[in-house]
C-alpha cells in the first residue's frame, strides 16, 4: 500500500518492495524447463559469483546454466521473459507510486540470467546483488520452478521475511541494501529457480 511522504508524493512501505506473485509460470512450462536443464549437461557449470570467475562452494553451492548468450536456450528464454516476467514486472512497477518515473531506463541485464539447481545442502549465503561489481543493478527477479520439499527459502534478514519456493511463483525486490538476503540450504529434495537483474542503462 502506498503512503504519502509529502503532498502528492507516494511510495510503498518497505515490506511492499518485496513483491510476490503465485502461479505466474504454468506447471507445464516449469516442468519443461527443469527437464531441459537436466538434459543440458554440457551447459551446466559450478555456480559462480561476480563476473562468473569467483567460485566458493562454502558461500554459493549450485549448479548453473547461463541463459544468455546461449543459442540452445534463446527461444525459451524469450518466451520466459516476454510471456511471464515482463507482465509481472509491469504489475510490480505499477505499485511503486512516485518512484516509477525514475525507473523508465531500467532494463533486463541479459548477462545476469542464471538458471540454478540447488541440491541437498545447496545454498547461497548472505549477499545483496548490487554488491557484485554491478552498481547499476536495481531489481532482482526470482522465478521458482518447483516446490522445494524442505529448506531453500529466500530469506530477507533485515526485514525478517522468509519466502518458501513454490512452483510458478515469482518474487521481485530491490537489488541493494537493506534487501540483504540469502538462499537457505535445501534440506530435502531439489530447488530450481531462474534469477535475473534489472539494471539502469
Amino acid at each position: 500500500m502506498l503512503r504519502e511522504i509529502e503532498p502528492s508524493i507516494f511510495v510503498p512501505n518497505i515490506q511492499d518492495f518485496i513483491f510476490e506473485r503465485d502461479d505466474v509460470i504454468p506447471d507445464h512450462f516449469c516442468d519443461y524447463l527443469i527437464s531441459k536443464f537436466e538434459n543440458d549437461t554440457e551447459g551446466q557449470v559450478k555456480g559462480a559469483m561476480g563476473d562468473g570467475s569467483f567460485i566458493d562452494d562454502g558461500y554459493k553451492s549450485t549448479t548453473d546454466i547461463k541463459l544468455h548468450p546461449n543459442k540452445k536456450w534463446y527461444d525459451d528464454t524469450n518466451v520466459f521473459l516476454k510471456k511471464y516476467i515482463e507482465p509481472t514486472f509491469l504489475e510490480y512497477y505499477n505499485t511503486l507510486g512516485s518512484i516509477r518515473p525514475h525507473l523508465l531506463s531500467c532494463k533486463v541485464d541479459y548477462d545476469s540470467i542464471i538458471f540454478a539447481r540447488y541440491d541437498i545442502g545447496g545454498q547461497f549465503d548472505w549477499h545483496f546483488d548490487q554488491g557484485f561489481n554491478a552498481i547499476g543493478r536495481v531489481f532482482q527477479i526470482i522465478a521458482y520452478l518447483n516446490d522445494t520439499e524442505l529448506g531453500g527459502e529466500t530469506f530477507y534478514g533485515v526485514l525478517d521475511r522468509k519466502i518458501k519456493p513454490k512452483k510458478g511463483k515469482v518474487i521481485i525486490a530491490p537489488s541493494s541494501y537493506p534487501f540483504f538476503h540469502k538462499s537457505c540450504p535445501v534440506e530435502r529434495g531439489k530447488k530450481y529457480n531462474i534469477i535475473m537483474q534489472l539494471s539502469y542503462y
